[in-house]
């Protein structure tokens, strides 16, 4: 079968061989796209973004999909056919004066598979930046340049060369890693020797795992940009590395020395590509997220089978309601990210007490609010002992901050518990060294539901008293609406809006005192803050 044209986008040929049954298909896929992928690349690798058309629309370059079959269709020797790319990987053949380049698409993954359509991105991206990147001084043909392929394409594409697709599973710095010792390919890039015939090619695989792990050490430990780094040129990278950062050091050394003193002696097991930033202690960070999940618990009592006597809300009398009580398992669970660690280790306290297993039970004497049907809005405190359940498990994923996670689930249902989370994170080699965060959150185990009467009577009582402060109500509102936590002039607006609150709450009291005692209870409910916040300095309470 031919070699059959797709389509033509502005700068590409679309190409596949009609053998192959996945290979239209992922050409069409992939015309919708390459230009789009094509603009994003050049930002890092400029080429003849000035003139109009620019080179590459004058000369178009040719995208295929093909596989080892495709012998025949593409007119090739045995010898020159050794030149098509199995199965996960690519190859391109570079632009020549006056000609546009090629690049082969093998349509399938190392698992047989056709190629998923980010992958066939992830692998044109890669191919696409060699012909860009020999303008800066970048050898494609080298395991320099190959490295650059590679870390541009993981930008766009983070996990695609992780997948079981892939012709050379990522992460691709390990080997260079635990190499003794670790070539210098920094000050140098080596020619094939016939002991080696891979050597410093883009088949070099130390090379180009040393020069991927360089890239990323420059733009994620010294705080480069990855288009700087880029367009540094430059024969080799300790060139790049002082027309970049006009140091004149040898980065081998130091990127080995930070590496050392973070991971020790021992084997090095990345999960990716990027170790960095290794940070010294006092610069070591850690940040705690939550999410939270709600399951009911099966109760005897009846339903609406309770009788409280209290006001809907702060405008409406007090009437009798039937109410019944949920019980609920609250699951709170705590994901620390460690920022600037080599194999972190993640150590959990929970109200006060280390968890020493990573799943168990405990009792734990806590403070709670008991919910009052006939005060809804104040809650009587207790103390007492409370059940907890707990697991926790570090989690690491390519392309992923390491992190600890705790899930915490109550196990008692007296009222909303209030419960102190801290964890504390070390290196593996500097263990006595800690960076801690602690957080507080609730577990409302109980919570009062009335009647339908009494969410109809709060409605309408709610509604009248909003008509009658609306220009507050809206403040409120606003206030509300504001990023938490504000910073910078979301701060500052806030900060203005809680004294347009407090400007509103003074006129309303001035006309109508009962009115303007309600809208300080109104709007420190709302916002859930103290009263006193909102009184005018003129109002007697």
């Amino acid at each position: 079968m031919p070699i059959v044209q797709y389509s033509t986008t502005p700068r590409f040929i679309l190409q596949y061989d009609d053998a192959i049954a996945p290979a239209r298909q992922l050409a069409e896929t992939l015309s919708h796209t390459i230009e789009q992928d094509f603009f994003f690349m050049r930002r890092y690798l400029p080429n003849d973004q000035g003139a109009s058309p620019d080179t590459f629309q004058r000369y178009l370059t040719v995208v295929m999909f093909i596989d080892a079959s495709s012998k025949t269709a593409l007119h090739l020797s045995d010898q020159d056919a050794a030149a098509i790319p199995g199965r996960g990987g690519a190859r391109n053949h570079a632009r020549k004066p006056g000609r546009g380049g090629t690049i082969w698409l093998n349509a399938f993954g190392a698992t047989n598979q056709p190629l998923t359509p980010d992958f066939a991105r992830f692998l044109f991206i890669a191919e696409m930046s060699e012909q860009l990147m020999d303008a800066y001084g970048w050898d494609p043909g080298s395991s320099r340049g190959e490295s650059l392929s590679r870390v541009l394409a993981e930008e766009f594409f983070p996990r695609a060369g992780y997948a079981p697709e892939c012709i050379s599973i990522a992460p691709w710095c390990n080997d260079w890693l635990n190499s003794s010792p670790r070539f210098d390919y920094l000050n140098q890039n080596p020619s094939p020797t016939p002991a080696n015939k891979n050597l410093g090619t883009d088949l070099d695989g130390l090379g180009y795992g040393c020069g991927i792990l360089f890239i990323n050490y420059l733009r994620f430990q010294l705080g480069y940009p990855l288009d700087a780094i880029c367009q540094a040129g430059g024969p080799t990278f300790v060139d790049g590395y002082k027309n970049l950062t006009a140091r004149t050091d040898d980065p081998l050394a130091a990127m080995n020395d930070l590496l050392a003193k973070h991971y020790g002696k021992s084997y090095i097991n990345l999960l990716d590509n990027n170790p960095f930033p290794l940070l010294d202690a006092k610069d070591r960070r850690v940040t705690v997220g939550f999410e939270r999940s709600v399951k009911d618990v099966p109760t005897q009592e009846p339903r609406f089978g309770h009788v409280a006597h209290v006001s809907p809300f702060l405008t409406c009398p007090v009437k009798r309601y039937h109410y019944h009580r949920y019980f609920q398992a609250v699951t709170q669970t705590f994901t620390a990210t460690a920022i600037g660690f080599a194999r972190p280790i993640f150590t959990w306290r929970f109200h006060g007490n280390l968890l020493l297993s990573s799943a168990g039970a405990r009792d734990e004497v806590v403070t709670f609010d008991v919910p009052d049907p006939d005060h809804p809005r104040v809650p009587t405190s207790a103390s007492g002992k409370a059940r907890f359940d707990w697991t926790y498990t570090t989690r690491s994923a390519a392309g992923e901050l390491p992190e600890g996670v705790l899930v915490v689930t109550n196990d008692s249902f007296d009222g909303v518990y209030h419960l102190d989370v801290k964890v504390e994170v070390a290196e593996t080699f500097d263990g006595d060294t800690t960076v801690s965060a602690d957080v507080t959150l609730d577990f409302e185990s109980v919570q009062i539901v009335y009647e339908p009467q009494f969410y109809e009577d709060l409605k309408v009582c709610e509604g009248r008293f909003q008509s009658a402060v609306a220009k507050l109500h809206k403040e409120v509102d606003l206030v509300l609406d504001r990023p938490d936590p504000p910073r910078g002039r979301p701060l500052e607006e806030t900060i203005k809006a809680v004294d347009a609150i407090r400007i509103e709450i003074a006129q309303i009291h001035q006309r109508d005192p009962q009115l303007g005692k309600q809208a300080i209870e109104y709007a420190a409910t709302r916002l859930q803050i103290d009263p006193k916040l909102l009184v005018p300095s003129k109002v007697v309470s």
